[in-house]
């Protein structure tokens, strides 16, 4: 199995989880598509398929090592595309778009979960603990200690430093570490140390971008299960309305 079938087929195992929780939570909580502890799993279950399609595309068209490269040839007639990719450097410029193809398709799954997760959190927050982190309007770092404190996850926090550390870096500075208070970070995750270096990339491999996305969903479905969550009627996602 090649590198990329197996992120592929990752990706696709994490996604079924995802939907699939959405099914078990309405079965067993009668809650509406419109409860943010129902759209949370939804949304996120379309960004995994986006990037499921992606890797897909990458696994099947854009990496085979197709001698004629039919398929780069074919996506477009105009002179822009036979200039840049059909000369005698084809293929440095194939690699190069597959490059930023698979950045495009990590960043994009990092940022946007940990969007969801942020937005969503915050109205936890406000339904469980209204009172704190500014009635939910205060930092994602400081949400999430105070949400997981209370319900005592606090052994999920590792899960939410990368990705906040991450998300930052790839949404904010192109890829580098460039937190505000100018300090390097460490972080402690999977039994592994991650150094991130104020003004270096951080090393974000697809094993990671897994694991975290993996982690994530199932940090989430502890959350929604939380006794202090479930005696919440109902958390309206004003996306949802």
């Amino acid at each position: 199995m090649s590198r990329e079938t197996k992120i592929m087929k990752n990706i696709e195992q994490i996604l079924i989880k995802s939907d699939q929780t959405t099914i078990d939570l309405i079965n067993k909580y009668y809650w509406k598509n419109n409860d943010i502890r129902i759209s949370i799993f939804g949304k996120n279950t379309s960004i995994l398929a986006t990037a499921f399609i992606s890797t897909v595309c990458l696994e099947r068209h854009m990496c085979p090592k197709d001698a004629d490269m039919r398929w780069w040839k074919d996506l477009s007639s105009e002179e822009w595309w036979t200039e840049l990719y059909l000369k005698d450097n084809y293929k440095i410029a194939i690699e190069q778009s597959i490059h930023s193809f698979q950045l495009l398709t990590k960043f994009g799954l990092i940022i946007y979960m940990t969007a969801n997760t942020d937005s969503a959190f915050r109205l936890l927050i406000k339904a469980i603990s209204p009172e704190a982190c500014k009635n939910g309007d205060d930092s994602f770092c400081n949400i999430y200690k105070h949400l997981l404190k209370k319900l005592n996850l606090k052994n999920d926090i590792s899960i939410y430093e990368m990705l906040r550390h991450l998300r930052n870096a790839m949404l904010h500075t192109d890829g580098v570490f460039q937190p505000l208070n100018k300090n390097d970070a460490r972080v402690e995750y999977r039994s592994k140390a991650y150094e991130f270096i104020v003004g270096k990339s951080p090393h974000t491999p697809w094993e990671l971008v897994i694991d975290l996305a993996n982690d994530l969903t199932d940090s989430l479905i502890r959350i929604v299960n939380h006794p202090d969550v479930l005696k919440i009627k109902e958390i309206i996602d004003p996306q949802k309305k």
